[in-house]
């Protein structure tokens, strides 16, 4: 095993908790990091209750953002599409994993998700200087749209 390995995992070890925990303060000022997994367990069954738990990682598992219990999640704009998706088709897309914010070939703000599942959603954003379509379209591996 080279050093440079052993460095790099030791640098992880140290550096990712705190790299991955946001102040209490700090959560209200960045917009991806809105709590909304607010859906109560006991009203969710099957596929939608799967996704739930995937979207909505534990405060103590790799994938989650924030250092508060089963609140936060990298992208609420997609959260209740998700569960639509899962409960109707019974498609799971997972966790979040990036949030990428551009603007389309009109110059309107869009939004693009890429779920661990390698499904992704885009929408375009509220405001801005276009009045698109603000409806969350999901594709899967191979850019099919399967949602809505």
């Amino acid at each position: 095993m080279s050093y440079k390995l052993v460095l790099a995992a030791v640098l992880c070890l140290f550096l990712m908790p705190a790299a991955a925990s946001v102040p209490k303060g700090m959560q209200a000022t960045i917009p991806h990091l809105t709590s909304i997994c607010s859906v109560q367990e006991a009203q969710l069954n099957g596929p939608a209750l799967q996704e739930n738990r995937l979207y909505c990682p534990a405060s103590n598992s790799f994938f989650s953002f924030t250092s508060s219990s089963n609140m936060d999640t990298l992208a609420p704009s997609t959260y209740q599409e998700a569960l639509l998706l899962a409960s109707r088709k019974h498609i799971i897309v997972g966790t979040p994993l990036a949030v990428i914010q551009a603007f389309d070939w009109g110059k309107c703000p869009i939004t693009y998700v890429e779920f661990t599942s390698g499904y992704h959603a885009e929408h375009h954003n509220v405001g801005g200087i276009c009045n698109k379509d603000l409806t969350v379209r999901y594709y899967d591996q191979n850019n099919k749209q399967v949602w809505p």
